[in-house]
Parts: C-alpha cells; sequence; structure tokens
C-alpha cells in the first residue's frame, strides 16, 4: 500500500514522496546472511576449542601410558626363563635315552630279557623323576617337565591296561618318542665329561 507524504524543503518547494508500510523484499536476504555469518563465526569459535580438548586429551593418555610404563617395569620386556638345575637336566638326559633304547629294542623285535634289561635303568630314572623333580617348583611349567610327564603316564597308562608284559602297539610307541624327542629338542646339550683331565 502506497502512502504520499509532502515534505517541505529548505528552500521553500513542497515535494510529495511515496511511502510503503510494506515489508522490503530484500530484508529476510540480509537476515540469513546475517545468520550465516553468526553461524560461521562460532564455527570459527568453536574449532580452535575442540582442537585444544582432542590434543589435551591426547595428551593426558600419553601420559598415563608413560607413568604405567614407569611402574610396571617388568611388563616391558618378557623375562627369560630361570635356567634349569644342572641336576636335572644330567637325570633328564640319561632318563631320554634309557626310555628310548628300551622302546626301540622292543620295536625291532629283541626278546623280552633283553627289553627288560635295558629297561631296568629307565626305571630308576623314572622313579628319581618322579620323587625328586615330579612336583618341584624349579622346574615346574618348563617344557622338558610337561612332555616327560606326559610321556610316563602315556607308558603307565598302557602298561596297566594291558599288562606289564605287553608290548606297546605302534601308536602308543610312535606318541611317547614324540614327547622323548620333545623333550630333548628343549634341553640345553648335554655337558660332556672330562674324566682324567
Amino acid at each position: 500500500m502506497l502512502l504520499m507524504k509532502q515534505s517541505t524543503r529548505p528552500c521553500g518547494r513542497v515535494c510529495v514522496v511515496r511511502c510503503s508500510n510494506e515489508p522490503s523484499q530484500h530484508r529476510p536476504v540480509q537476515q540469513q546472511q546475517q545468520r550465516s555469518r553468526r553461524r560461521l563465526l562460532g564455527s570459527a569459535i568453536m574449532v580452535p576449542i575442540l582442537l585444544g580438548e582432542y590434543y589435551a586429551t591426547k595428551k593426558a593418555a600419553a601420559n598415563v601410558i608413560e607413568d604405567l610404563e614407569r611402574q610396571l617395569p617388568d611388563l616391558q620386556a618378557p623375562q627369560q626363563p630361570a635356567e634349569l638345575p644342572k641336576a636335572y637336566q644330567r637325570t633328564m638326559h640319561k632318563l631320554v635315552k634309557a626310555l628310548r633304547t628300551s622302546i626301540e629294542a622292543e620295536a625291532a623285535g629283541a626278546k623280552e630279557f633283553e627289553v627288560r634289561r635295558k629297561a631296568d635303568g629307565a626305571k630308576d630314572l623314572v622313579r628319581e623323576f618322579v620323587k625328586t623333580w615330579q612336583d618341584n617348583a624349579a622346574v615346574a611349567g618348563d617344557v622338558t617337565h610337561n612332555e616327560m610327564r606326559v610321556a610316563i603316564s602315556e607308558l603307565g597308562r598302557f602298561y596297566q591296561k594291558n599288562g606289564p608284559r605287553s608290548r606297546l602297539d605302534a601308536s602308543t610307541k610312535d606318541s611317547i618318542l614324540g614327547h622323548l624327542a620333545a623333550v630333548e629338542a628343549a634341553l640345553p646339550p648335554e655337558e660332556k665329561s672330562l674324566i682324567g683331565l
């Protein structure tokens, strides 16, 4: 809606001015532009704040990890296993050889008295293992200890089930020899005695 308004200039001339009470068509566009500027300005302000919080959190996490590493030095590098007692090593080397000799002699078709003669040495070593080393904390958990326990257990179960004079079947023989090989591979090399020097 247009309104006519008279205006008197300083020179004395009367002018007619057209006025409108309708809102300008450009006003909504200007308001949108102002809102967009405010949002951009707000985003520009928030970015450094958020980045600052991110890096602060990251640095704090790194500090926590460093503190834990200093307080728990044992977790940084795995501990080396303790050396096996020399007496244990000697017993295990002898036991592996004695059991393997008697089992292989039986598998080769040796007569019963010859197999028993070869097994006599193994019996004494098995008793020594059970009495001295089976529950000894110094060797418990070592692969040589675990493998030998399994081998002796399998041998005992076989003779308990089939009788003490039975010959080992192929699967039991191969299994026990496999455990003995694992013991031998995990043991340190056998020390040679220097007799007479």
